[in-house]
C-alpha cells in the first residue's frame, strides 16, 4: 500500500486489526507527516508489487496442502489435534515465500522432491482459486479446511480454495474428496490460477525453533532461476566426477566446495544432490590423498636412512626431503637419522608445495652445547 501527497511518500508494509480498525504499518521514504492535526492522504495499492506477491501468497496454501499430504498423508485431525503439521506462521514478499510450520525433523531429500512435485503438478494443472465468505461455523465443517491454531477468524469468514468452488464445498462439505485440496481462511491477495506462478522451488528447508520447520520457496522467473543456478552447478560436479583420481581432483575439490559454501538460491533438493555427489568424490579423493601421504612417508623414511647411513661421522647435517608440515614424519625421520649417529645433529629442510610455504625443522644432540636448533633455523629460514 502506498500513501502519498504531495511531496510526501510513505510505504506501508505490514497490515494488522486492532478492534475491528484496520492499521498500515511501514516506512517515510520521504517528507513528514503531521501529527498537530488531520492530514489529507491518497491512498494507492502498489499493483506491480502486488502481481509478484500474488503467485508468492496462493503458493503458500498449495505448499501447505503439499507438505500435509506428503507427511501426514493427507487431513489427519488426530494427529493435527496433536499439534502436527501446525501453521506456525507465513510471510511472503514480492521476492519469495516463507512457512513455518509443526514438525520435529527435517525434510529428507524425497520429502522434498514429493512436496515440490504436488506444487509443480497444481501449477502445471492451472486450478483456478476461488473465494468467497461464509458463516464461520459452516465453513469450519469443509473437510480438510486448514486454520491456524489460535487465530480468531471473523463471522462470516473469507474461504479460499485451490481448485473447487467455495459455493461446491459449502453445499457438500463432508465430501471427503475435498480433502484431496487446499482449503483455508485467508483474507489476502491471491492469484486467479495457479498457473500465473509459473514455477515453483524450494530453496532452504531448516529449523525456525524448537519443533518448528521452515520452508522458503520461490515463484516466477526467480524459481526457475534458481533451478537453472542449480543444474549449472550439478554439471560441474559431473565434470568432477569424471575426472581422474590425482592431485588436480583434490584441488578442484576444494574449489567447487568453496563454491558451494556460496552458491546463492538453488533448489535444496539440488543442494543435497550435489553434497552427496561431491562427498562420493571427496571419499575417492581422500583415499587416494592418504595413499599418497603413505608412499611418500615411505619414500622419505628410506631415504633419511640412507643419508644416515652414508653420513654416520656427520656431526651437523642439513637435508632436503620434502614431505610438506607433517611434523609426526618429521619426527620419525629424525629418528631415523638419530639411529645411525646419535651425537649427530641434523636441520631437515620440507617445501611444502600445497601451502606454498618451506618448513625446517631442527635437531640438535645433547652432546652438542655449541649449537642452538632455534637459532639455527633461524638462520636456514633466512636463505630462503
Amino acid at each position: 500500500m502506498i500513501y502519498e501527497k504531495q511531496f510526501h511518500r510513505s510505504i506501508a508494509y505490514l497490515r494488522q486489526v486492532y478492534a475491528g480498525y484496520v492499521v498500515h504499518l511501514g516506512v517515510m521514504e520521504h517528507g513528514t507527516i503531521s501529527t498537530e492535526g488531520p492530514e489529507l492522504l491518497t491512498c494507492l495499492v502498489d499493483y506491480e508489487r502486488r502481481y509478484l506477491v500474488q503467485p508468492n501468497h496462493s503458493m503458500t496454501h498449495v505448499l501447505n496442502f503439499a507438505l500435509r499430504a506428503v507427511l501426514l498423508g493427507g487431513p489427519n485431525p488426530e494427529a493435527e489435534r496433536e499439534g502436527k503439521m501446525n501453521q506456525k506462521g507465513s510471510d511472503c514478499n514480492d521476492e519469495r515465500l516463507r512457512f513455518d510450520f509443526a514438525w520435529d525433523e527435517a525434510l529428507t531429500a524425497e520429502q522434498l522432491e514429493r512436496v515440490e512435485a504436488l506444487c509443480a503438478k497444481a501449477i502445471g494443472d492451472n486450478l483456478e482459486i476461488s473465494t468467497q465468505e461464509a458463516p464461520l461455523e459452516d465453513a469450519k465443517q469443509i473437510v480438510g479446511v486448514r486454520a491456524v491454531f489460535g487465530e480468531r477468524y471473523p463471522d462470516p469468514v473469507r474461504v479460499v480454495s485451490v481448485g473447487p468452488p467455495v459455493s461446491a464445498l459449502l453445499a457438500n462439505p463432508a465430501d471427503e474428496k475435498w480433502g484431496d485440496f487446499s482449503v483455508e481462511f485467508c483474507g489476502g491477495t491471491h492469484v486467479h490460477s495457479l498457473g500465473e506462478s509459473e514455477s515453483f522451488c524450494i530453496v532452504e528447508e531448516t529449523g525456525s525453533s524448537a519443533g518448528v520447520r521452515r520452508v522458503t520457496a520461490l515463484t516466477k522467473g526467480r524459481a526457475e532461476e534458481a533451478k537453472a543456478r542449480g543444474m549449472a552447478f550439478l554439471t560441474k560436479v559431473a565434470e568432477l566426477e569424471v575426472m581422474e583420481v590425482s592431485k588436480p581432483l583434490v584441488e578442484a575439490i576444494k574449489g567447487i566446495k568453496a563454491e558451494f559454501g556460496s552458491i546463492g538460491e538453488v533448489a535444496q533438493t539440488q543442494k543435497y544432490e550435489a553434497s552427496a555427489r561431491i562427498s562420493a568424490v571427496d571419499k575417492k579423493a581422500a583415499a587416494f590423498v592418504v595413499s599418497m601421504n603413505k608412499e611418500r612417508e615411505a619414500a622419505c623414511t628410506a631415504a633419511a636412512k640412507d643419508i644416515a647411513e652414508k653420513n654416520k661421522d656427520a656431526k651437523c647435517l642439513v637435508v632436503r626431503l620434502d614431505f610438506g608440515a607433517n611434523g609426526k614424519l618429521n619426527s620419525k625421520i629424525m629418528k631415523t637419522l638419530s639411529k645411525a649417529n646419535k651425537d649427530g645433529s641434523y636441520l631437515v629442510v620440507s617445501a611444502d608445495e600445497e601451502n606454498d610455504a618451506v618448513c625446517v625443522f631442527a635437531q640438535v644432540a645433547k652432546s652438542n652445547n655449541a649449537l642452538d636448533a632455534v637459532k639455527w633455523c633461524e638462520a636456514a629460514i633466512a636463505l630462503l
